[in-house]
């Protein structure tokens, strides 16, 4: 499945392999649960495929890695992760060992926008992604640190303990 985004077709995708129909619709729109199992890069795109009533592609699998990551990156990312959870008060499972993180596993994790999920996706070793994915968190933790105490600003009653008015 290659991404289409602002009306158009990207050259790289994701093979997926259908896990399960979760439920099935009326109009013939299903709610899916897919498992990814590689990327590939589109070499040429088939409007027409005879006998189908859907387009096809001409591609070829693009290799990458997990094995090139190095710990010190795995705990930065547990970390700064353990972090953006704690601020956003989110209650979700992070593995306990961070040595396990693969960042394809956790990269739904860390607040993506639809283009760096597409950047992550063309990141073919495993220490560039660590490296992209720590990146997007240093810029990530302090905006959502300051929009959290924007939050707290906000919610506040508008009485203020301990401050004296200046003299006049």
């Amino acid at each position: 499945l290659p991404p289409f985004i602002e009306e158009e077709m990207k050259q790289i995708g994701t093979e997926l392999k259908l896990v399960k129909i979760e439920k099935m619709y009326p109009d013939g729109k299903m709610d899916i649960k897919t498992e990814g199992l590689g990327i590939f890069r589109i070499i040429e795109f088939h409007k027409d495929v005879k006998d189908k009533l859907y387009h096809g592609a001409t591609i070829e699998d693009v290799p990458f890695e997990t094995q090139s990551g190095i710990d010190e990156n795995r705990e930065a990312i547990f970390k700064r992760i353990g972090e953006l959870f704690k601020v956003m008060n989110i209650r979700k499972k992070l593995p306990q060992n961070f040595q396990l993180l693969e960042t394809f596993r956790i990269a739904q994790k860390v607040g993506f926008n639809l283009q760096q999920k597409l950047d992550m996706l063309q990141l073919f070793s495993e220490l560039e992604r660590q490296n992209y994915m720590i990146d997007h968190l240093n810029n990530l933790l302090p905006m959502v640190r300051e929009m959290e105490s924007l939050r707290q600003r906000i919610q506040m009653n508008g009485h203020f303990k301990n401050i004296l008015p200046p003299k006049v």
